[in-house]
């Protein structure tokens, strides 16, 4: 079977062909960024379970799926007719393995914009924050403390997975600055990522374990 003809067995087998290699790429787009998007937390629920679904599809990929995609075309090409399926296959593997390293990319991007998104909407309680310990001397012991007279309410994150903003205070001779609000911000699996605030802005290049990754005024730290 000469070229031409193998890729008329595949434009004939193309709908086959993104049935089966699709779902997973998509999935490990959407299901991670419903994490944190906007919405109630059911959404969060349903993005976990199906984050533990993705695992094996994962592991899959990353240890095999990109090591064997390209001989397996190669084979399919060499053996002529009888390596149609060899072929179809390995066409069905890269585009699980090229499109999963897409949608990790496009995930990338959309928990950092969320991230910007969350830093932004911490601007009343920092300034709530600066209020209290101009008149009172010090940062309050928890958030709760700003209510009434500086906030309202204490808004949340935005996000439908890492819904609360955690505060805790520190010494003024810390190297945070007086306090540190927090985010937990696990992706998945034993991962505990988390998205921080000090009032000195001053980060150091690791804390808590992990790289710092700069959003904003905040340090994302990454595990």
């Amino acid at each position: 079977m000469d070229f031409k003809s193998r890729l008329a067995y595949f434009r004939n087998n193309i709908l086959i062909i993104l049935l089966v290699s699709l779902p997973i790429p998509l999935a490990t787009l959407v299901l991670p960024s419903l994490r944190v998007l906007p919405g109630p937390a059911t959404v969060g629920v349903l993005a976990d379970f199906g984050n533990f679904c993705l695992a094996i599809p994962f592991l899959l990929t990353f240890f095999i799926f990109r090591y064997i995609a390209i001989p397996c075309l190669i084979i399919g090409f060499i053996i002529g007719r009888k390596g149609n399926i060899i072929a179809l296959i390995g066409l069905v593997l890269l585009i699980i393995w090229l499109g999963q390293e897409a949608s990790w990319r496009g995930t990338y991007k959309i928990r950092t914009w969320a991230m910007h998104k969350a830093a932004g909407r911490s601007e009343p309680i920092i300034n709530a924050l600066k209020q209290f310990k101009e008149k009172n001397g010090s940062y309050p012991v928890g958030l709760e403390e700003l209510i009434p007279y500086h906030l309202s309410n204490i808004p949340d994150t935005g996000m439908s997975h890492y819904r609360k903003y955690e505060y805790t205070k520190k010494s003024e001779y810390h190297e945070a600055g007086g306090y540190e609000l927090w985010i937990k911000t696990p992706i998945g699996g034993i991962n505990w990522d988390v998205f921080v605030y000090w009032p000195s802005e001053n980060y150091p290049s690791r804390m808590k374990g992990g790289s710092v990754e700069r959003i904003s005024k905040w340090a994302y730290v990454h595990e």
